[in-house]
């Protein structure tokens, strides 16, 4: 079974849009972003937590297919 496995660092399957967990936090290049808690919390706005990442992921996205 270890031959199978692999330690990969949390922050690039697992980064929080949170910036309150700096080790954690989110940075370009990061594979997953993780909105953790935002749908409990109301005083949060998901949509807006998520609109800088997935603006991102378009411009990455049509430079690509250019």
């Amino acid at each position: 079974m270890l031959a199978k496995l692999a330690i990969v660092p949390q922050r690039i399957m697992n980064s929080y849009t949170d910036t309150s967990l700096a080790s954690a936090a989110y940075q370009e290049g990061d594979f997953v972003a993780n909105v953790r808690g935002c749908a409990r919390d109301p005083k949060r706005d998901c949509e807006a937590e998520m609109k800088p990442l997935i603006s991102q992921w378009r411009e990455k996205v049509q430079g690509e297919g250019r």
